[in-house]
């Protein structure tokens, strides 16, 4: 049995966190808001699915799905999963930086952009497994 509301509510959550990452002007924040989006999705179709499961790489969480992927969705993976560390602590860069300067508007709409495809992904298998729900009960 598929679990519509635990998907609804990560679903949500990560809906809103990406409604955020637009709106923050600090790139490293925008950039791990991204990420952390693309983290609340996939995990709600986990839920959906009965896959519940704790860890944050990205391709890792994607491939539990067992959905298809395509190169764009793995290369987006890739990108928010470079910039989940960085865009926090300074020792995951080189110095003299720091995340609100290694950072730039580039990698905000980069990482915005591959989130938004993971979240549209999801919502779409989401929407998929519902209809074959509704014609199958």
């Amino acid at each position: 049995m598929l679990d519509w509301s635990e998907y609804n509510r990560w679903l949500s959550s990560a809906i809103k966190t990406l409604e955020s990452a637009e709106k923050d002007e600090d790139f490293n924040w925008a950039c791990f808001k991204a990420e952390q989006s693309a983290q609340l999705a996939v995990k709600a179709l986990l839920f959906l699915l009965g896959k519940p499961y704790i860890g944050h790489d990205l391709l890792t969480l994607l491939e539990r799905t067992e959905v298809q992927l395509s190169s764009e969705i793995v290369e987006c993976a890739s990108f928010l999963s470079k910039v989940y560390i960085p865009s926090r602590y300074p020792d995951a860069l080189p110095e003299p930086l720091t995340p609100h300067l290694a950072f730039t508007s580039e990698d905000k709409r980069k990482a915005i952009e591959c989130a938004r495809k993971i979240i549209d992904l999801v919502k779409s298998v989401g929407e998929d497994l519902r209809r074959k729900e509704k014609e199958e009960g």
